[in-house]
């Protein structure tokens, strides 16, 4: 199975004990009272369900000439206030395995078996996860974990500053002044310098002819108005730069929509005692504010849906017949289990973006193979048997 997200490493640990497997004793550490002898401990894994919420973030941002947009260039549909949009895009869903703290188990051996020549060998993962017994060491493929990716702020005073007019521009009044010499007046002129404060009209009014201009330089450009004659590329290359700068000038008017992704990630384990099915809240989720905790007054619930197929009842109904567990004395091979399957979603306001079926393992039934002599192969994400050959 390539389903495998939590074995990132896998350590394949030898247990080498001179006895026979008839000697063999499986204990679960939930009801054993104290352990005596020689052995080793495994566990069975339980399912985590390991969720990626991607989040489209669009900023509309007003231009600061949008008012005149109308008058100075015709155009109607422009940005006329700020806002931003969130927007779920996907939900990915991938299981990971650990080991499940209810079902650690302690292999005994007895210490008069140690002059028999057999020998009983177990394979586990790093985590303790039983992988095999008696069976050929494998190895299996890592997994890079999730990194999560968080876009950071955007400056809102950044977008436009470029292309901006000044704010000043320099006006010369020239006045005349007249003197009077003797009989003669001689007139003087002085020219005045200042800087007096555009309005934004006026700065509208500029970036709009400026433009124009553009506009028409670009249609000369193209039917051949100049009289230098350029090669192909190079009227491409010009008529692309002057496209470039009317397009930022128009974006004054117009305003800009820009869109950033967010990446979350969040962790849910589906308890074993789910009999029908449970709905978890996840996180809160606003169209104006994207992703917030659950603490948050913010945004309405994101939730995850978890319903058990219980696929597994009749085998339970079957095994209980046979082996009461209470009364069975006589000593009990290695524990594996039977996963079940779980139908999850994720759920907001009353919209599922996300449905599928998983292999729930704490849903399953765990049960026992006889105390013989065997070779067995595990599904270490599931504790299930992939291989298993008992000798009478």
């Amino acid at each position: 199975m390539d389903r495998n997200k939590f074995l990132l490493v896998f350590t394949l640990i030898l247990c080498m004990i001179n006895s026979a497997f008839s000697q063999v004793k499986v204990i679960p550490l939930s009801s054993a009272k104290e352990i005596n002898g020689y052995g080793v401990y495994y566990a069975l894994p339980k399912t985590v369900l390991n969720i990626e919420v991607q989040v489209l973030k669009t900023q509309n941002i007003k231009g600061p000439y949008s008012d005149y947009a109308k008058k100075y260039l015709g155009l109607n549909k422009v940005i006329k206030t700020n806002s931003n949009k969130y927007e779920i895009t996907n939900v990915i869903i991938k299981p990971s395995y650990i080991p499940d703290a209810d079902q650690y188990y302690y292999v005994e051996i007895d210490e008069k078996a140690s002059k028999e020549t057999k020998s009983v060998l177990m394979s586990l993962t790093e985590s303790g996860l039983i992988m095999g017994v008696n069976d050929k060491l494998f190895k299996r493929k890592i997994n890079k974990s999730d990194k999560k990716y968080i876009s950071g702020n955007f400056d809102y005073n950044s977008v436009f500053n470029y292309y901006l007019s000044p704010d000043v521009v320099e006006h010369i009044d020239t006045v005349f002044t007249r003197v009077d010499v003797d009989t003669s007046t001689i007139e003087k002129q002085i020219f005045n310098t200042v800087l007096i404060n555009k309005t934004s009209e006026d700065k509208a009014k500029e970036i709009a002819d400026e433009i124009m201009r553009i506009k028409e330089s670009r249609y000369k450009l193209l039917t051949g108005f100049q009289e230098v004659s350029y090669d192909k590329g190079a009227i491409e290359y010009m008529d692309s730069q002057l496209k470039k700068i009317s397009d930022d000038d128009l974006k004054l008017f117009t305003g800009v929509k820009l869109e950033k992704k967010f990446t979350y990630h969040y962790t849910y384990i589906p308890n074993s005692d789910i009999k029908d099915e449970l709905i978890t809240p996840l996180f809160k989720f606003s169209e104006s504010s994207g992703v917030h905790d659950l603490s948050s007054s913010i945004g309405e619930k994101v939730n995850i849906k978890v319903i058990n197929m219980k696929t597994t009842d009749k085998f339970n109904n079957v095994i209980k017949k046979n082996y009461d567990t209470k009364k069975e004395k006589r000593s009990k091979g290695f524990y594996y289990r039977i996963p079940d399957y779980g139908n999850v979603s994720i759920i907001y306001n009353k919209e599922e973006y996300f449905k599928s079926d998983f292999l729930i393992n704490q849903f399953g039934i765990v049960t026992f193979l006889p105390a013989n002599k065997s070779e067995i192969k595990f599904y270490p994400n599931t504790g299930s048997i992939k291989n298993v050959v008992i000798e009478k």
